[in-house]
Formats: C-alpha cells, structure tokens, sequence
C-alpha cells in the first residue's frame, strides 16, 4: 500500500519529492523517486508484501520500464509462476514487480490478468509512454491534471495542491453535484483543473498527448449462462464459494491484520470467514456511542459476533468533537464530503491502526447483495405504479408529507416520504430523488442569482443517467444496483474507507468488492438475491449456521452516525457561528435569507435538514482551508474564484 505521484512532459523530482511528502501518512515506511528524461516518478510506501525488500520504482530486467503502484494484487503468485516460465526474472517477493514484468508480456491489457485494489504508473521508456490504471471497482483512488503538454498525477487532490498545482479555484458544476449527492462523482473534483481517473479506466500520456478509455464494465455479457438455466440452490452454493474464496485471499499480508466489525451482517461475514482461515484468534474493531445516542449503537451486536467466534475485539466510543475533527477529515479527502458516515470510519482507522496495519470492511455488501432500503422501494415500485397516478399524487403524497421525520437512526417516516414523492416520476428519476438531498427546487432558494449563471447548461443528473441508460437488458433493481456500484460505491464509500484509513496508514480491503464476486452475483435474478421482501435473502441464506441468528435477524442500520442529535444537543452554536457567519455569506454562492431560514427551520423542529446542513458545513470548511488559505478573511467571493 503506498502513495504515488508523477509528472510526465517534463523532469521535475523536487516537485515529485513535494508530492510524495504530502502523501507520507500514506507510505511511512519508505520513499522512492525515478527520473529520466521526460518523467519522474515517486512513491512513498507502506510495507505489507516483502517488507524487506519491494522498494520502488521497481523496473524490469533492461530499466525499460518503470512502475510505482498502490494497492495489493491478491492473485500475484500465480501470476508470478506463470511469468518465471515465461522467463522472466524478478528481482523482489513483491506483487509490484509482478505488474512491470506482466506489462512486458501483455502491455496494456495486463489488466486482465489482475485481481485486486490498484492504482499504478508505468513509465515505457521506448515508448516515451506514461500508463496509468486504476481497478475495476475505484478502491484506489487516482488523480491527475494536465496542462496540454504535461500531465501531473497522484493518490490525493492534497499531494497536488500542497506542490503548488492547481489551485486555480472551484468547479461550480461540482459544486452541484456535491449539494446533490453529498459527493463529487468521478471523473469530477471540486478543483476545476483537477480530475479523477474512473474506476476501470486507464489513461495513457504520450508525447503531449491523452488518451483515456474504459477495460471492464458491469455489463452482464452475452455468454453469462441466463437466470433460468440454474436454480437458486446453484446459485447461493456459487456465491458463498466465491465469497469465501474472496476474502481468503485479501488475507495475504506479511504484518499484522484485523476487520472493522460494525454489528451488521456485512462485517459480521467478513468477521466469520476470517476466522475459518486464521490461525488466531481475528482482531476486531468497533466504535459506538455513548448512553444518550443508543439508538445508533451497534456495540451489542458486535459483541454477539466477538463471542461467537472467539476474536479479540476492541471497542472504542465516540464523542461528538466534530469541531476538531471535521478540518482533518476534508484535508484528508481533499474537497467537500457530506456523508457523515467518515467521522466514525477516521476515528476507528485512528484506533485500529494502533494495532494492526491491515483491516477488512463489509464495504460494497450492500450493492452486491443487494441490503439497501432503496432496493425494497425499487422493487416495490411495480406494486406502486398500478395504483391510478391521481391517487398517488393527490392522496398519498400529502399524506406521506404530512409524516414528521426522525433523527433516530432508522427514519423511517423519510424513507416512506421519500417513496411516496418518487412514485411520481419516471423511473430513473424516481431512483434519482430518493438519493437526492438538495432538490432542484431547493437549490432554486439556495443559489444565488449570480452562482445561478454559472449552471445554466448543467444538468446535476446526467452522470447517473448516463450509467442507467446503459443497463436496458436489467430489471429495475438490477438497474439501480449496476448504477450504486458505478457510482456511490467508489466515489462516496470506497473514497471514505481509502482516504479515512490512509490517513492514519492503516490499508482498509474489501473482500465484497472483488469484482468476479460482483460479476456473478449481477447475474443472480433479483428474487434470488432479496427472498421475497427480504433484503439480503440469498446472503443470509448463505451464511444460515455459521452467523449468529440475531444477526441474520437484524434489521439494517448502517454505519450511522447520530449527526442531528449533535447539532441540537451540542453544535448548535458551531452550526450557527460558521453557516451565518460574514465569511460564510459573503462568499456569492448562496442566498444568505435562505440559508438562516433553513438553519432555523431545522432547530425550531419545524422541518429535518441534517444532511443538508452537515453539506453545507463541509463545503464552508473547505472553503475556509483550500479558497481563503488557512482561514483568512475572503479577498474576492467564491462566486468570483469560479469564473
């Protein structure tokens, strides 16, 4: 696991150095920097495969090509014997060198063969080409500017801005789609000259010029064998082999590993295969809250899977400083991040790391199999669209509007709020609503005139679009979990669990994110995978015996976070000072009138604003580190900066 950086076009190893410094947490280990004409190329590492040796930029035989990586290759062995036949020879134990010597012999489509997390560069010198990839799912992130003639790249937006590249003002596009989804989706950042390789894509640079392109989608192929060619005995049996093969091999480490066991099914699989492979007895790790926040607590629930399989467990509580904490977070990301769910991911990686180098997650178990609350509405929706469109939209939509919402962890009364308003819409943007948290007519109050220019030909919704349109031969649920996983998977999760842990160089893997795993289960027919209403039908069938039966009973909860009791019990006066502060309002981006009506609204009981709020305080905080510098008074208004 490391952090990399690079410049092509041009030869610059101090500004490599610069970049690499500010990726340290990253790779506290070791550092490494190669330069030739025309690139540079450097690393900082955090030894997890051959700790002795594996010290890059690895090359080749010939010094024809050069490679510094980031991520764990889980199936490099077998790739290594097949390259020593080949008559390769290695230099090293580690899976890095296995890519340089895979690249001779396949080129690009080296990608192929590799099963893991990955983001990497290749420099080949007789090519004069730069070879960036990132993996299929986007565990490791990668991120790149390019000027027109050199192309500057790394493992964070910091390592960039840090060096002096790049701070060139805010994306107002990005902006909206922050305010949308409470992330950035990839291929966008919040910088306007900074971007985000795709998961699954690779760029190559070569003489001034890019090319990017796409290697592997979650299309089903036509060669899958079809749904009704198997039955669901075969189909569960299948799975659970695929899964436990999974995280077997994402237990390939030289040090010392554990998991984050949160009290949900995902973890608590995780949690039981480990135990199936380990020696030992598996490190656990788990964060809760105190007495006056039970209802987000999930500490029984991890102490029932503790026990059941005998695993060291750690518990840590969390206090609500997200004054101190909420700067390091967004440093730590690099650009506004709303999904509340990072607070607990930063503390536990912080508590973890203390005694482990490596930890499985259950990220991803829920877009595979299929857990999310908006699957049941999805599937619901068939049921729901016979109903005559005029009792829909006069009937239950006021009443469901009439529902006060809760802060409790499981709001209910918002998720069918939620549905009903979807349920008036076309499918695509019936999904796009419940994962909606400024709405279009929101943001219409939000806004500012001016801020308003600056979106006129921007439509928040077309990257989602753009992944639902291509899943025709899908059912609706099938739809909307193909879109999760090119979407809110990498570029909300996966980009929480990587910056989170990495901050406190601790490598985070997700065996549920193994992409032949994902591959299969797509294929899986929908009624499979959620057993009537249930959702998770086919994983609790799956892990039926092995798994504690209060925990196959449990409904879900999520990594939740008691954000809106913090804000009317403890941050109120944090909410108010910063969100209607003159430094906030004077910034052009929003309507100061509606920013204290909503501010007021949600502590007068009136209306429920917490993940618009929490936005909005994220973006506010970011500005005040990455546009006023350090927090210093505004010189010019945001608006002005993203001109």
């Amino acid at each position: 696991m490391c952090g990399i950086a690079g410049i092509a076009g041009r030869s610059d190893p101090a500004l490599v150095g610069k970049m690499c410094y500010a990726l340290s947490h990253r790779g506290p280990d070791d550092q490494g920097i190669f330069s030739d004409q025309g690139i540079s190329l450097g690393m900082r590492r955090l030894a997890i495969i051959d700790c002795q040796g594996g010290h890059q930029p690895i090359h080749n035989e010939d010094k024809s090509v050069w490679i510094v990586f980031n991520g764990e290759i889980y199936n490099y062995k077998k790739i290594r014997s097949g390259l020593v036949r080949r008559g390769h020879t290695f230099t090293t134990s580690s899976d890095t060198e296995v890519i340089v010597h895979l690249y001779e012999e396949y080129g690009e489509e080296c990608l192929g063969h590799l099963r893991g997390m990955f983001a990497f560069a290749i420099w080949d010198r007789s090519k004069e080409t730069l070879f960036l990839a990132r993996d299929r799912l986007g565990i490791k992130p990668l991120i790149y500017t390019f000027d027109g003639e050199n192309i500057v790249f790394a493992s964070e937006i910091r390592a960039l801005l840090d060096a002096g590249i790049s701070q060139d003002g805010f994306d107002p596009e990005a902006l909206n789609y922050f305010l949308t989804y409470l992330y950035v989706p990839s291929p966008r950042s919040m910088f306007r000259s900074i971007r985000k390789l795709p998961p699954a894509h690779t760029l190559t640079y070569c003489r001034g010029k890019v090319r990017i392109r796409r290697y592997w989608d979650l299309h089903m192929q036509e060669d899958r064998a079809r749904p009704e060619e198997r039955d669901e005995g075969d189909y569960r049996e299948e799975a659970a082999s695929m899964l436990r093969e999974s995280v077997r091999m994402h237990l390939v480490s030289d040090v010392p590993l554990g998991a984050f066991l949160s009290g949900g099914m995902d973890s608590a699989c995780v949690v039981a295969l480990m135990s199936e492979y380990s020696s030992g007895p598996v490190k656990t790790f788990t964060i809760g809250y105190g007495e006056e926040d039970a209802s987000f607590n999930e500490l029984d629930s991890a102490r029932i899977v503790a026990d059941a399989f005998g695993t060291d467990h750690h518990e840590f509580i969390l206090q609500p400083d997200v004054v101190s904490l909420l700067p390091d977070i967004i440093r730590a990301i690099g650009e506004p991040f709303a999904d509340s769910s990072a607070i607990p991911t930063y503390l536990i990686s912080r508590e973890t790391r203390k005694h482990v180098t490596v930890a499985l997650s259950g990220i991803g178990g829920d877009e595979v199999f299929a857990g999310y609350p908006r699957y049941l509405g999805a599937r619901l929706s068939g049921i729901y669209d016979v109903i005559p469109g005029y009792i829909r939209r006069y009937l239950f939509a006021p009443l469901a509007d009439r529902l006060p919402e809760s802060t409790r962890s499981r709001n209910v009364t918002g998720w069918i709020k939620r549905f009903a308003r979807g349920g008036l819409l076309d499918p695509v943007s019936r999904y796009l609503s419940w994962i909606t948290f400024f709405s279009p007519e929101m943001k219409e109050g939000l806004y500012s005139d001016d801020f308003k220019s600056l979106l006129r030909n921007h439509n928040e919704t077309d990257i989602h679009r753009h992944f639902f349109d291509q899943e025709g031969k899908l059912d609706y649920v099938q739809s909307v979990t193909s879109l999760d996983l090119n979407t809110y998977l990498p570029d909300d999760l996966l980009l929480m669990g990587d910056a989170m842990s990495m901050a406190h160089s601790l490598e985070l893997r997700v065996p549920f994110c193994d992409h032949k795993l994902i591959e299969f289960m797509l294929m899986v027919p929908t009624g499979m995978k959620m057993k009537g209403w249930h959702l998770k039908g086919m994983l609790r069938s799956m892990m039926k015996g092995l798994l504690p039966p209060e925990i196959l009973m449990k409904k879900k909860q999520g990594f939740m976070v008691p954000i809106g009791v913090w804000f009317k019990r403890d941050l109120q006066g944090f909410v108010r000072d910063t969100l209607l502060s003159g430094q906030a309002m004077g910034r052009g981006v929003f309507n100061p009138s509606f920013v204290e009506r909503m501010v007021r609204d949600h502590f007068e009981g009136k209306q429920v604003y917490t993940h618009q709020i929490w936005a909005l305080l994220t973006f506010e905080i970011w500005c005040r580190i990455y546009m006023d510098r350090e927090g210093c008074p505004d010189k010019e208004t945001v608006v002005s900066q993203a001109r």
